[in-house]
């Protein structure tokens, strides 16, 4: 270069001498474009429209030593001394300049658009949940250092970073697409779909209150536990006993088992089915009433007692329970005068235990003091008295000496 430089120098002297500095101007003003860079020719012609990703050719009417791009890139062939290709990878408006020993250029505005990206795509995992479960979305592929977002484009869920909850049951589509960068446009959307299914409930439980209760006694089942707004619904699995509702009656002695689940709803399946039992023991029977009919009698009469009351289906025990007399089924016999008192309870059955015992009490008075078979031979009522007006009879006794 230095060479170069001093012979134009040397060049330049000996010109100005021999034709002087006027006529030395009109030379050099007829070979000056023969003596530098005459332009920067592109192809295409500049100024140049391109997309992200293409390669430009350049040439130059004269060699050129240096070439230098203002945009991102990177030179494919060349550069120089009259030709380079340069592909770009930065979206913008860029230049090229180009020198050399005959001067320097530079060429018209190379304007890069934003490319397009990759396919985005995305995925789901699991892609099948129940109510209230999670499942991670995940996108891949597009291009450049946008981020990827992510949304609900239907159904019952919601999305929080890359973690989709269901809110219902059906069918989540999520979309994701990449976002732009200052080299690239947004990505196309993609989408993932999840199957929402219904959950199982959370565990149901049941007690009974009471728990023990007599024959035809009620106790009332209750559940709790469960999910979702289905109702509990109660049925008598096994045992003595009927339902209506929640209220249990026992139609029988022994163990009832109540049976409770929770329906299901639009996000929950029907609860698991759990059970409460329930004692049915014998119940105690209504009082017995007791009743005898003459009463009062004389020594040596009879009554019938009669009874009622109670319950179930055992039978009837009479027995004296104090004073002068006997009995025989239900026929009591006076054998003093006094006062007799006659116990009656009914027997307990299958439901019921023995009833407690009812009294009557049977008046017995003196009468005539004869035998009541010999005043029954002799048509006369053993249960009246001497006095009594119905008896018109009169007896006569007669003692032996």
């Amino acid at each position: 270069m230095k060479d170069k430089d001093r012979s134009f120098e040397i060049w330049w002297r000996v010109a100005r001498r021999v034709l002087g500095t006027a006529r030395l101007g009109l030379v050099i003003a007829a070979f000056l474009p023969s003596m530098v860079v005459a332009s920067v020719t592109l192809n295409p012609p500049a100024p140049v429209n391109i997309s992200l990703g293409t390669s430009v050719s350049f040439y130059t009417s004269m060699p050129c030593t240096s070439w230098t791009m203002s945009g991102g890139g990177n030179w494919t062939s060349g550069p120089g001394p009259s030709s380079g290709t340069f592909h770009f990878t930065s979206a913008g408006t860029f230049y090229l300049q180009v020198s050399g020993s005959y001067g320097s250029a530079t060429c018209n505005p190379i304007n890069v658009a934003k490319g397009t990206q990759a396919t985005v795509t995305v995925l789901a995992s699991p892609t099948s949940i129940n109510y209230l479960g999670t499942s991670t979305v995940t996108a891949s592929g597009g291009s450049g250092t946008g981020a990827y977002v992510y949304s609900i484009q239907s159904g019952p869920g919601t999305i929080s970073g890359t973690t989709v909850t269901a809110t219902g049951v059906g069918t989540i589509v999520v979309a994701a697409y990449r976002a732009g960068d200052s080299n690239y446009t947004q990505s196309n959307t993609a989408t993932a779909s999840i199957t929402v299914n219904k959950a199982n409930q959370a565990a149901v439980t049941a007690s009974a209150s009471p728990s023990t209760i007599a024959y035809l006694g009620t106790s009332i089942a209750s559940g709790s536990g469960g999910s979702g707004t289905g109702a509990l619904n109660y049925s008598i699995q096994s045992g003595p006993g009927s339902i209506s509702g929640a209220v249990v009656t026992a139609t029988g002695v022994g163990t009832i088992v109540v049976q409770v689940y929770r329906a299901a709803d639009a996000n929950y399946n029907q609860s698991s089915t759990t059970t409460t039992s329930i004692t049915a023991t014998k119940a105690n029977q209504p009082a017995v009433t007791v009743a005898a009919n003459p009463n009062p009698i004389n020594n040596g009469g009879s009554s019938v007692v009669s009874a009622s009351g109670g319950g179930g289906m055992g039978g009837w025990n009479y027995s004296i329970q104090s004073g002068p007399g006997t009995i025989s089924g239900t026929t009591v016999t006076a054998t003093n005068t006094g006062t007799i008192v006659v116990s009656v309870y009914k027997s307990g059955d299958s439901n019921y235990n023995n009833s407690s015992p009812g009294t009557v009490s049977i008046t017995v008075g003196a009468g005539s003091g004869i035998p009541p078979s010999v005043l029954q031979l002799l048509g006369v009522n053993p249960n009246k008295t001497q006095n009594d007006s119905n008896n018109a009879m009169q007896v006569e006794v007669l003692h032996p000496n």
